[in-house]
């Protein structure tokens, strides 16, 4: 709240005019927007109302009412200009966003003199103004909304917001491992933080969400990099099948074949494994901490360089074609079958990570570690460093070894399961991401441990 005592004039006049570019910022839109005869209110209403915001709310430390009294007369006169307008005149009424943006115009002014910085006031102004912007394309956005889509919304809340904060942070799964030894069987538990899993769970979820609605509205190969990069953020094994099974028309023989190109398809490759690699980058970091990331942040993010230059490659090669406009990766944002069954695969293989990791010892880790990668690359590479954290035996070199062997091993299954499809003769191009995979992953990994030895 400002000081009227300690204030200074330079400080006033900057609110003042912040103010009043408020008032006129919204005047210009309603003026722009409304183009009629008669307007509820103009550009130099809009402006006197943030004028009244900016004189009340500079007394409102001495005189309160002063403040309250002024932006309850403003609510009272704009609704009564409302109804009276909406009564006399049916053919064309005035909308609610015109009702509101008067009272909105009055609070977002007076903001600079309570006190709130000025890039809040210019955030709040820069989306508002967005948002009316885009009136027509929001309509349309949401006329294309289905029924399941808003349940898939729903799922999300509840698993990102209403779930979340019931589980204690330092909750703790007990693993039991039986041990054997002169007779007697004993048993060893190691525990697994069950809030770092579900901050996993969570964030690969809301990626599925935002996935789904930004591939939903793209078409050409502006849609098949985007739809197959953040479904490589949800499951790039996953993105990658679909592509393949949701395209497809019979060939010479009749059998269902790929409708895609050689090309298109190894632009989704690349771009699916470009969007998992971005997906454990923010796994590790913002789920687990910048602890268990760093030293792995130079090995991961050369990587991810790696794969996205391919895929920058490969989009700007390919030519266009009027058949992919067509193609859909996935019909749910959120099916709840997908997040038990991620969560049940994720807890699966920490408990199989934690066991090969006490009974055959960390050679056998990286070998599983790879095998767990064919079937989930980020629920490998957690549970990597989830036995990271548990064992000691399990160091940063073996680990960032276990975790490009994960990674090694998703690509690979990529690679199978495209092989399938197009033929052995024709997916060996598919053979050079996973080679330069190998390559830069353990170079970096030599780099980073020999530089810290």
């Amino acid at each position: 709240m400002i000081d009227m005592e300690t204030a200074t004039s330079s400080h006033l006049f900057l609110n003042f005019l912040v103010s009043m570019m408020v008032g006129l910022t919204m005047g210009m839109e309603r003026t722009v927007n409304v183009r009629e005869d008669w307007k509820m209110a103009g550009m130099r209403d809009f402006i006197l109302v943030a004028a009244l915001s900016y004189v009340s709310s500079l007394f409102y430390k001495e005189v309160p009412l002063a403040w309250i009294g002024a932006f309850g007369t403003v609510i009272m006169f704009t609704l009564a200009i409302f109804i009276i307008r909406n009564i006399r005149v049916t053919e064309k009424t005035v909308g609610m966003t015109t009702l509101l943006s008067i009272p909105f115009t009055f609070l977002v002014a007076a903001l600079p003199n309570f006190g709130a910085p000025f890039w809040a006031v210019a955030t709040i102004l820069f989306v508002v103004l967005l948002v009316l912007g885009l009136k027509v394309r929001i309509y349309q956005f949401v006329h294309t909304i289905d029924r399941q889509e808003i349940i898939d919304f729903a799922v999300l809340i509840g698993i990102a917001i209403s779930i979340t904060p019931l589980i204690p942070p330092d909750a703790r799964l007990p693993i039991p491992l039986f041990e054997y030894a002169d007779g007697y069987i004993t048993v060893i538990y190691r525990p697994v933080m069950v809030a770092a899993l579900w901050k996993v769970v969570v964030m690969v979820s809301l990626m599925s969400f935002i996935a789904h609605f930004v591939t939903k509205y793209l078409k050409g190969k502006n849609a098949l990099i985007i739809a197959t990069f953040l479904g490589g953020l949800v499951s790039s094994l996953a993105t990658i099948i679909m592509l393949l099974k949701n395209n497809e028309k019979p060939d010479e023989t009749g059998k269902p074949a790929p409708a895609l190109s050689i090309d298109q398809i190894f632009l989704g490759y690349v771009a699916a494994v470009t969007g998992a690699i971005f997906r454990i980058i923010i796994i590790l970091r913002l789920a687990l901490g910048y602890e268990v990331f760093e030293p792995f942040q130079f090995t991961l993010i050369s990587l991810f360089v790696l794969f996205a230059s391919l895929t920058a490659y490969s989009f700007i090669k390919l030519v266009d074609d009027k058949e992919m406009r067509n193609f859909r990766i996935t019909q749910r944002p959120l099916p709840i079958t997908f997040i038990f069954k991620f969560s049940g695969i994720l807890a699966g293989l920490i408990i199989f990570m934690t066991m090969v990791t006490y009974y055959l010892g960390k050679d056998a880790f990286v070998l599983a570690s790879f095998l767990s990668g064919i079937i989930s690359s980020a629920g490998a590479v957690v549970s990597v460093a989830s036995a990271m954290t548990q064992d000691a035996s399990i160091g940063p070199w073996v680990a960032g070894v276990a975790i490009v062997g994960a990674l090694l091993g998703s690509v690979f299954a990529k690679f199978v399961v495209i092989a399938r499809k197009v033929q052995l003769k024709n997916a060996m191009r598919f053979l050079f991401p996973l080679a330069m995979m190998a390559l830069v992953g353990f170079i970096t990994l030599w780099i980073t441990f020999s530089a810290i030895i």
